[in-house]
């Protein structure tokens, strides 16, 4: 049960990291006029994902509960993995 947690958490960030890229493709103007508030959307939208995912995951029968705690840390984590490809990048 520790790895699902585990690889529950994982999906989450990605998942994170999706919303967060496709929030900032619709809304341009947000990238350039408040770079600050990406990581915070990027912690806010960890436990809606996680929320989504805890559904998901009693849906398919594999219940999973990613605590708030969690979610927001795998925000945190989104936050950092998109920071990490944008200096690989350079």
């Amino acid at each position: 049960m520790e790895s699902f947690a585990l690889g529950a958490a994982a999906i989450n960030s990605v998942g994170v990291l999706a919303v967060v890229q496709l929030i900032k493709s619709y809304a341009p103007k947000l990238k350039v006029q408040l770079p600050w508030l990406i990581p915070i959307i990027a912690g806010a939208v960890g436990p809606a994902v996680a929320a989504g995912q805890n559904a998901l995951g009693a849906y398919l029968g594999i219940p999973i509960d990613l605590s708030p705690i969690v979610a927001v840390f795998t925000g945190a984590t989104a936050t950092a993995m998109n920071q990490v490809y944008k200096q690989a990048t350079k």
